[in-house]
């Protein structure tokens, strides 16, 4: 120290420690069925790991959707990694008309199934006498009620529908009639 000029000198040694990597399982949507469902979470170089509820292993089975939090400790810090898992019936929810009047009108003009979950993979619409008056890949045309640009007549029609669950990949039929009114 020099007293005339009042100063103090020292040195402060600061170790730099880098925050520990955390890899951890994908946010996901699952079905009633997919529980009970292992998430995972990784960190290599961390010198103590946990769950937020205490659970001190990288892997852990979940039996509801919910917010999971892991935490990794290296070097006095802590660093954390959040998977969220949602739920989802994953019913298929299908809405298939059972009238329409293609009158130009501008009101229920084109027969098309709506809904959730699903992807109509091929529809098949049958006259009263088993003829073919209608075929669609991937739902992408409504019917608009002819056949070879010919009007259909007043009359019940049958659809076979099939389609993909979207989210469990499960594929099903459905089959029925609905009424074109002119």
């Amino acid at each position: 120290m020099d007293n005339e000029k009042c100063s103090l000198t020292d040195s402060v040694q600061v170790n730099l420690v880098e925050a520990t990597e955390i890899s951890i399982s994908r946010d996901t949507i699952l079905c009633p069925t997919d529980f009970p469902y292992l998430i995972e979470a990784d960190a290599p170089f961390a010198t103590q790991v946990r769950w937020e509820n205490g659970n001190e292993n990288q892997e852990r089975l979940i039996t509801r959707a919910g917010d999971y939090t892991f935490f990794a400790e290296s070097g006095g810090c802590t660093t954390s990694a959040t998977v969220t898992v949602l739920e989802n019936d994953c019913q298929v929810k299908v809405y298939i008309p059972t009238a329409f009047s293609p009158n130009n009108d501008g009101i229920n003009d084109f027969w098309e199934v709506y809904g959730v979950n699903f992807k109509i993979t091929e529809i098949t619409i049958f006259d009263r006498w088993g003829n073919i008056v209608h075929t669609n890949q991937n739902n992408t045309i409504p019917w608009n009620g002819k056949t070879n640009d010919n009007d259909m007549p007043t009359g019940v029609y049958v659809y076979i529908i099939t389609y993909k669950n979207l989210l469990t990949t499960e594929t099903g039929v459905r089959k029925g009639d609905f009424t074109l009114i002119r």
